[in-house]
C-alpha cells in the first residue's frame, strides 16, 4: 500500500498575487534562453522553447521570449501549486500580466526603475 500526500500551504493567499505569478514564470526562464550558434551566427530558441511555440525577437538590444500562458500550465508543478492547481484562476491572473514588463520575473518598477 502506497500513501501519497501532496502538501499545500494553506497560509499562502488566494488566489495569488500576479506579481507573484510574474516571480513563478521567471523562474522558469532558463529553459526557454536562447542559445547563440557560433555555426549560424546567430540565435537559435532553446528546444524547450520550440517545443512550447515561444517566440523570441530582438529590440534595441533586448531579447524577448513570447509563450502563451496556457502552455506553461502543466510545466511547472509549484506554480499550478500555487494556483491550487485551478488553471481558470492561473489564466486569469496571467491576462493582469498583459501590457507588462517582467525581467527573469521581477518587474522593473519594483526594482525602483522608471518605465517609460
Amino acid at each position: 500500500m502506497i500513501h501519497l500526500s501532496y502538501e499545500r500551504n494553506i497560509f499562502t493567499p488566494y488566489p495569488p498575487d500576479p506579481d507573484n505569478i510574474a516571480s513563478s514564470l521567471g523562474a522558469m526562464w532558463r529553459q526557454f534562453r536562447p542559445d547563440y550558434s557560433v555555426r549560424h551566427g546567430k540565435i537559435e530558441p532553446s528546444r524547450c522553447a520550440e517545443t512550447f511555440g515561444a517566440t523570441h525577437s530582438e529590440k534595441a538590444g533586448v531579447l524577448t521570449c513570447q509563450i502563451a500562458l496556457h502552455q506553461l500550465w502543466e510545466m511547472d508543478y509549484s506554480l499550478s501549486k500555487l494556483c491550487r492547481f485551478n488553471k481558470k484562476v492561473f489564466l486569469a491572473l496571467g491576462e493582469r500580466l498583459v501590457g507588462r514588463v517582467f525581467d527573469r520575473g521581477d518587474s522593473p518598477i519594483r526594482k525602483g526603475n522608471i518605465e517609460l
